[in-house]
């Protein structure tokens, strides 16, 4: 489903919209614009560059989407105080995995997107942290005006969804 909302897979039939941009239909440039600038995405496992420091793994984000380096530095650092990640830490893999998915999340928000994909963003976590992890995923629509499709096992984090979709053997 995450990966038909990217414009990664095709689905057979139906539209799928991110903003004004036609999924569906769009060209592959109109893609890759779209998910640079227009979404941001929580994977299960981070997919964080442990050498970087905090800072950069999200700055990169920025960066991919056009902001000049100290606009991307400014803007990454404000996410992670917000989101209470240590910015000092020397380097990403010296961080708990709580504080690696914060890094994850905001990484995600950079240049505030519209849309937000988390695919399993608990999966991984204890469940204090993934109740602390869910409650500011769960908090950021109404921050930051941004849809939120969260892709989860996790009944409990499922509930705190506006609405639910179950899926089950790809079908609904």
């Amino acid at each position: 489903m995450l990966s038909i909302m990217l414009g990664l897979l095709r689905p057979d039939s139906g539209q799928v919209r991110v903003g004004a941009i036609d999924v569906m239909h769009a060209s592959q440039s109109a893609l890759t614009r779209m998910r640079r600038s227009e979404v941001g995405v929580v994977f299960q496992s981070g997919e964080l560059v442990e050498d970087l420091t905090p800072v950069e793994n999200v700055m990169v984000a920025g960066m991919l989407a056009g902001q000049h380096r100290s606009q991307a530095h400014d803007e990454a650092a404000r996410w992670l105080s917000t989101l209470g990640v240590p910015t000092q830490a020397a380097r990403t893999s010296d961080l708990s995995g709580g504080e690696q998915q914060r890094v994850a999340v905001a990484r995600a928000l950079m240049g505030n997107p519209q849309l937000l994909l988390a695919d399993e963003p608990t999966a991984s976590l204890d469940s204090d942290t993934r109740d602390q992890i869910a409650e500011i995923i769960f908090a950021l629509p109404q921050q930051t005006g941004a849809a939120l499709v969260v892709a989860t096992h996790d009944r409990d984090v499922a509930a705190r969804a506006d609405h639910v979709v179950r899926l089950e053997d790809g079908s609904r």
